[in-house]
């Protein structure tokens, strides 16, 4: 099995797909993580449009087979792990905290090599947006790309790593809607295109849904704010 690995390699097998919108029969007969494993895979959030899962592992531990759709994901911790696919070798794998990447439908089971705790955001993918991101104005990985860049890209999403420096301020930039999850602990502003203002407090780790919107942001913190925003498109 071909591996698309794209920047950096989150926790699934990452492999080619030439429909990767279809769930392959194999994937529709296992249940899926949150079902067959929900010990370890536990359903944050979920829409119309996505199901954002939280993985969490403890030491050497390890599931059993389950399914998941295509998706998009980010690592919270470092790991050493064992990926195997129904009739497939296992492969290990060395993760790191802030590894991000996207996979198809798969069918596997994973197990935890260390003994440190294990946990991951996957944002598993249920319907395509109506709006392409072609149709944005105010791209912001065009018009801020000091602060947004692109890391992974499909049919489905786009992958953005925003990072700011301490008290930094971003242009006024728009947004197909989406999931965030914040790698860093943070305090900022958003101020809307009407001039409204919105101030949060996330910690690191937290996920939340999104809406299409126009605004700009500032770091409150005299410290760098990271996070990733999984943006349908």
């Amino acid at each position: 099995m071909k591996h698309i690995i794209i920047t950096t390699i989150v926790a699934v097998v990452l492999t080619s797909c030439s429909t990767p919108d279809v769930a392959s029969t194999e994937v529709k007969n296992v249940s899926h993580a949150s079902v067959a494993d929900p010990n370890h895979y536990k359903i944050d959030f979920e829409n119309e449009y996505v199901k954002v899962l939280r993985v969490k592992y403890g030491p050497y531990e390890k599931s059993i087979l389950h399914s998941h759709n295509q998706l998009a994901g980010v690592h919270l911790t470092d790991a050493k792990a064992k990926f195997k696919s129904k009739n497939e070798k296992a492969e290990i794998r060395d993760i790191k905290s802030g590894d991000i990447g996207s996979g198809p439908a798969e069918v596997h089971t994973v197990e935890n090599l260390t003994d440190k705790n294990w946990e991951t955001v996957l944002v598993e993918f249920k319907k395509k947006y109506p709006r392409s991101i072609s149709k944005l104005k105010l791209d912001a990985t065009k018009v801020d790309s000091k602060h947004y860049k692109v890391e992974v890209e499909n049919d489905w999403i786009r992958v953005i790593r925003a990072k700011y420096g301490p008290k930094e301020e971003s242009t006024m930039h728009d947004h197909n809607p989406g999931v965030v999850v914040f790698l860093t602990d943070t305090k900022h502003q958003l101020i809307n295109e009407d001039g409204s203002t919105i101030n949060s407090e996330f910690k690191a780790g937290y996920a939340l849904w999104v809406d299409a919107i126009t605004h700009k942001g500032i770091n409150l913190e005299s410290k760098p704010m990271e996070l990733v925003f999984f943006e349908l498109k």
